[in-house]
């Protein structure tokens, strides 16, 4: 049989796929990798979960300067991937990945500026399966409390000085905002598939604009997009501005659907107040290791955290507490009228008030529907604020 040049090519072609094909890593289905990306200006973070632990092989290449990752991975990273911005993150001038004809998977990040690297692996927890964590930071890493601080400064500085365009009063009270979880943690998901991270990102930008409309307050947020802080570092912020106050936004979940409603706690050195209460402060400690922060802080700042001044810092965040509760219970049920006691780690700075709001069971089908709604949402940021206007009114004297 004489064959064309056409069908030789096209059986060549065929041939050929067949060889790179036999010639990939022996992966079964179960272990296609779910892989995402978290590009800040701060550090781009590069996730890729798989079944089973994963080999690769990491290194740079020059003209232009690149960082490379090949892992043994089917050639299956989703739609999201191809479609994530990395404008945001300045020391990097392009992302891309392919299949490569040895069969390796290559994720390559071209650099514009001088930038560093680090490889995590992530064993199993909280749902999640292997991971490998891929870190890309600038050298010089920006600061993002700068800004703020600088702002800060120029206020306090104008009004000193008589200058009536100042937007506030000297020393405003100003409030620390949390909304808990971001970025790979996604927290609590209800059964729609809602997630708790993003759901208390939107209510925490409500309370700090509600927050910002009453005379000679300021609130600043943690995070004001869908990235990963560790627990440390949300204390750490409250410290650096010498907040007055320091507020974690959260959304309870429990495997049964019935539990319902608010509750608002405060940090227990001793123990927590109720089973419910020590189990949701496991679940949200461990956020940093369901966030791909594995390596534990240094013991310098873990001295620091556990901290508990006797100064009052406990009495006020107790009163506190029983403020936004008696707010809440105008607008929504309280699962707890008590201020509830647990060891949560975002608590746990040496001298700032702190309390954790649980907004709403997001496990259960009517406290979900009401934290998706808009008008809850604006209904429970104006209700923390109003009580946290309340307590700012009865101690705060730097107003003078």
């Amino acid at each position: 049989m004489i064959y064309s040049g056409h069908k030789i090519r096209l059986y060549r072609a065929i041939l050929f796929g067949l060889i790179i094909l036999l010639s990939a890593p022996p992966l079964s289905a179960a272990e296609l990798p779910t892989v995402r990306l978290w590009p800040t200006a701060e550090r781009t973070r590069l996730v890729i979960e798989t079944t089973l632990p994963l080999e690769y092989k990491v290194g740079g290449l020059t003209n232009p300067a690149r960082l490379v990752l090949d892992v043994a991975i089917a050639a299956n990273v989703g739609k999201k991937l191809k479609k994530t911005d990395i404008s945001v993150a300045p020391y990097l001038a392009d992302f891309r990945f392919a299949r490569r004809e040895s069969g390796e998977f290559r994720f390559v990040f071209e650099l514009r500026d001088k930038s560093s690297h680090k490889l995590t692996r992530i064993k199993p927890i909280a749902g999640y399966g292997y991971r490998l964590i891929w870190d890309i930071e600038p050298k010089t890493r920006p600061d993002p409390l700068f800004d703020l601080i600088t702002q800060l400064n120029k206020r306090e500085q104008a009004s000193a000085i008589g200058d009536t365009t100042a937007a506030k009063p000297l020393n405003p009270f100003l409030l620390v905002i949390d909304p808990g979880h971001g970025g790979e943690d996604p927290g609590a998901i209800s059964r729609r598939k809602r997630q708790e991270k993003r759901i208390v990102l939107t209510i925490a930008k409500k309370l700090r604009n509600e927050i910002n409309q009453y005379p000679n307050m300021k609130a600043v947020l943690t995070r004001s997009v869908d990235k990963f802080l560790k627990l440390e570092k949300r204390v750490q912020i409250a410290q650096r501005l010498n907040a007055d106050a320091f507020v974690s936004i959260h959304a309870d979940s429990v495997k049964s659907p019935k539990p319902q409603g608010s509750s608002v706690f405060v940090l227990s050195e001793k123990g927590a107040s109720t089973p419910l209460a020590k189990r949701l402060a496991k679940r949200e400690n461990l956020s940093d290791l369901i966030g791909g922060d594995a390596v534990a802080a240094d013991p310098d700042t873990i001295a620091v955290l556990r901290q508990f001044s006797v100064d009052g810092k406990d009495r006020a965040s107790r009163e506190m507490a029983e403020l936004i509760l008696a707010n809440i219970g105008k607008i929504n049920i309280l699962h707890s009228k008590k201020p509830e006691a647990a060891g949560f780690a975002v608590l746990k700075s040496s001298a700032i008030p702190s309390v954790l709001v649980e907004t709403a069971f997001i496990s259960n089908p009517k406290d979900e529907s009401n934290l998706l709604d808009e008008n809850f949402q604006n209904k429970m940021a104006a209700a923390i604020a109003g009580a946290l206007q309340e307590y700012k009114n009865r101690h705060h004297l730097r107003d003078e």
